[in-house]
């Protein structure tokens, strides 16, 4: 699905970086608190050069699969070592996914970006793209969730032009 929404941010002459959370090493939050302090994590591992790596992008978008109603533990565990993100604002902003009635899963990882946790990534609803999978790499409703999709890109696209024409 992430594919298709980077199809067509290609065609607006903007690259999609992935970032795969399975590929990485990020340990769990202890709750030391010392991030609250210093405003990062104290932890040496992928952590920070992925948080760095979203700062520096134009636009966001985060992906997970949903397990048991939830998206994925890596990205529970992502989220859960960003909360200092909130507490030492950067200033940044950037068009990134929300929720808007989506289930519950797509609420978990809008609530600690936007609601309070990271202030330093403004919320510009663009949307969500959810679908039932019915295997790997398949899902039912293919022509809706192309075309949400590339609804998707089109208004990520001119989120980040109209940004970038600002600055």
């Amino acid at each position: 699905m992430i594919r298709m929404i980077g199809e067509g941010l290609s065609r607006e002459d903007i690259v999609l970086e992935e970032i795969f959370l399975t590929d990485k090493a990020i340990a769990y939050c202890i709750g030391c608190a010392v991030c609250l302090e210093k405003g990062k994590c104290w932890r040496k591992d992928d952590h920070a050069g992925i948080t760095d790596a979203l700062f520096a992008a134009d636009g966001i978008i985060l992906a997970s699969p949903v397990y048991f109603k939830h998206v994925t533990a890596q990205m529970k565990t992502f989220i859960d070592r960003s909360l200092a993100f909130g507490h030492k604002p950067r200033g940044a902003s950037k068009p990134g996914p929300g929720r808007h009635g989506v289930h519950r899963s797509c609420r978990h990882v809008d609530r600690p970006l936007y609601r309070g946790h990271a202030p330093d990534i403004r919320r510009l609803f663009l949307g969500a793209l959810v679908a039932i999978g019915t295997g790997p790499g398949g899902f039912l409703g293919k022509r809706p969730v192309e075309a949400r999709a590339q609804d998707l890109a089109r208004d990520l696209a001119c989120a980040i032009k109209r940004r970038d024409a600002t600055r």
